[in-house]
């Protein structure tokens, strides 16, 4: 995702004319917070940007910048069946929440988490916000693992809660204010490695025979390799220790359009840093960071060992010396 000022395009690499366009829409987005800055108060009343009450002020601004940019309502924002939280909503989100920390001499950043409804129709939405102001730990109830939208539809209460308190919402992320200095998520990749072998067996009865018996077997293997990596892009070295964790859940599935197999593997890993060194940039032309700067962690998931497939059974015979041959699920 690229900035242009306050302008923010999409990063789809658009036609020419998209970084004059971009900036053409952040200059209406900073004439907008201007023309806030100008009514959010009345004459003789306070600061007009406050920021004494956090939730307040993100969810006065948001509200605002999601009506006049998009018309659509921070209290109403529909994520199933129709998902109506786009890149761009999150987009407006994003920069309320780092307008607020710019204002504000706090070393952490503004948490804010959604909260969820449903309607008599088992739509979805958004209906609000709450400030996040405390963690307990990687086991805290507020870091449950999310729902699917579909999943809700059967809720009676508002918000939307579990035995852990208000849910989370695969693709409906918390809205994380951006402070200066702090290491920070750098990428995911996924690689996925296939091993399809295919013997042939040609058999009779004797030398003499003149009557062939064929056979043939698939042989398939396939191996997920999940990798993360974190960075202080920053040039100085993160002051005090710091505990990444990282949890994730991964599905896979292998299908021939008429039988599938299903595997779910659990990806988890905590970490105390206690010294974060910063990125040291060299000042040489195509100069690198420091290889320190970066964090990485990878963990391998065996989806299926070499196995062969048997055609009358629909499922997988596991050689020997492996484990882990697939059902008919």
């Amino acid at each position: 995702m690229r900035k242009n000022g306050w302008g923010l395009d999409d990063g789809a690499g658009r036609t020419p004319g998209a970084a004059q366009n971009g900036t053409q829409n952040g200059f209406r987005l900073a004439f907008y917070l201007a023309v806030l800055t100008l009514t959010a108060a009345p004459a003789g009343a306070g600061p007009t940007f406050d920021t004494s009450t956090p939730i307040g002020f993100f969810t006065n601004v948001a509200s605002r910048l999601l009506w006049s940019q998009m018309n659509v309502k921070l209290t109403q924002i529909q994520v199933y069946p129709t998902n109506q939280y786009t890149p761009a909503v999150h987009r407006l989100l994003q920069v309320t929440a780092n307008i607020l920390d710019a204002q504000n001499t706090n070393f952490y950043p503004s948490v804010f988490r959604p909260l969820f409804s449903k309607d008599a129709s088992n739509k979805i939405f958004i209906y609000g916000y709450q400030q996040v102001t405390t963690v307990s730990g990687p086991t805290d109830p507020q870091l449950s693992a999310p729902y699917d939208a579909a999943q809700l539809s059967r809720a009676t209460r508002v918000p939307i809660v579990d035995s852990h308190g208000p849910v989370n919402v695969y693709g409906v992320p918390w809205v994380v204010g951006a402070k200066r200095g702090l290491p920070n998520f750098n990428q995911l990749s996924l690689l996925t490695a296939a091993q399809v072998t295919r013997n042939l067996e040609f058999a009779r009865a004797s030398l003499e025979s003149t009557t062939f018996e064929t056979n043939q077997a698939y042989i398939i293997g396939v191996t997920n390799q999940l990798g993360i990596t974190f960075w202080n892009s920053y040039s100085n070295d993160y002051p005090r220790p710091l505990r990444v964790v990282v949890a994730d859940t991964l599905g896979t599935t292998m299908t021939n359009n008429f039988y599938r197999w299903d595997a779910t593997s659990n990806f988890f890993s905590d970490v105390l840093i206690d010294q974060w060194p910063g990125s040291y940039w060299s000042t040489v032309p195509n100069g690198a960071p420091n290889s320190s700067s970066f964090w990485s962690m990878s963990q391998p998931f065996v989806f299926q060992n070499q196995s062969v497939y048997n055609q009358s059974s629909h499922n997988f015979l596991v050689l020997p010396g492996c484990s882990g041959g697939k059902s008919l699920v």
